[in-house]
């Protein structure tokens, strides 16, 4: 590939990232980083205990696609150089970031990352939709947004304890804009702060259990409604993966417009994510 600009792909979780992750990385000359956010990364001991969290269990029960090797197998040559760069406030802390603000730790990791891969890097990332301008600003590369519709993405994000923890891990940001400070006592949580993540996570845990699941859905589709306006705007090529698993007209005008950055050898053959069908007490919800 004569271009080697990194490729950045900012999504919701459960929105088909893991396989357009994975179209990635079954293709020659790419070096595809599986959320590199992830809060898995404040745990590591060593590489093996990294790898041995991921199975095909977990892949099953998570309805994601067939993998050759596990998730965070790209890390683990450099184990030790990520244990020392990775920050507490990398997932949720700084998950909103202006283009001008100045972060050089997160700079000097996504670096890191950009230096070490074995071919044009790759990232997808699940905790970005809101500084994506901020990573656009600070790395010359091409910028993917994926979306699936907000129904779908929402009944798949509660069936997962940690997708469902996120939007509370959102709102407890302290860098998020003062607007959504609103939405704090509908989730009925205060901000709270600690060193510890295990900490933090436990106490949002205790009021998630407890929030109504319309108050959750009501919560998630305005910050769903305000990422899409966000990343519309300022990506390069924009991707419904509910028109990708349906339409191969769709899937070639896609494989076009990547085509023109210099992303080839992809294949979208096999997208199939799933469409809800909803009962008449479904849709009255």
């Amino acid at each position: 590939m004569k271009n080697k600009k990194p490729i950045f792909i900012h999504a919701w979780g459960r929105s088909g990232t893991t396989y357009l992750w994975n179209v990635f990385r079954r293709c020659d000359g790419y070096y595809t980083y599986y959320e590199p956010f992830h809060l898995e990364f404040l745990r590591l001991r060593s590489p093996d205990s990294f790898l041995k969290k991921e199975s095909n269990n977990l892949t099953k029960r998570v309805n994601h696609p067939s993998i050759s090797a596990p998730y965070f197998a790209e890390y683990t040559y450099f184990i030790e150089d990520i244990k020392k760069a990775f920050r507490k406030e990398f997932p949720d802390d700084l998950y909103f970031l202006s283009p001008d603000t100045e972060c050089n730790e997160l700079k000097t990791y996504i670096e890191l990352l950009i230096r070490k891969a074995k071919g044009r890097p790759v990232f997808k990332f699940v905790r970005s939709l809101f500084r994506s301008r901020w990573v656009r600003s600070n790395f010359d590369g091409i910028h993917i947004f994926l979306f699936r519709n907000p129904r779908d993405t929402w009944e798949s994000t509660i069936l997962t304890l940690d997708a469902a923890l996120e939007i509370f891990l959102i709102l407890n940001s302290p860098s998020k804009p003062k607007y959504l400070n609103k939405l704090l006592p509908v989730a009925g949580i205060n901000e709270f702060h600690n060193p510890d993540i295990v900490l933090e996570m436990s106490n949002l845990h205790r009021r998630a259990i407890r929030l109504p699941l319309e108050k959750h859905y009501f919560i998630f589709y305005i910050l769903w409604c305000i990422s899409y306006i966000e990343n519309c705007r300022n990506s390069d090529i924009i991707i419904d993966i509910d028109k990708l698993s349906e339409s191969e007209s769709y899937r070639n005008s896609i494989l076009e417009q990547l085509n023109l950055y210099d992303i080839k050898g992809l294949s979208f053959h096999d997208c199939n994510i799933r469409k809800g069908i909803f009962d008449n007490a479904q849709l009255e919800f």
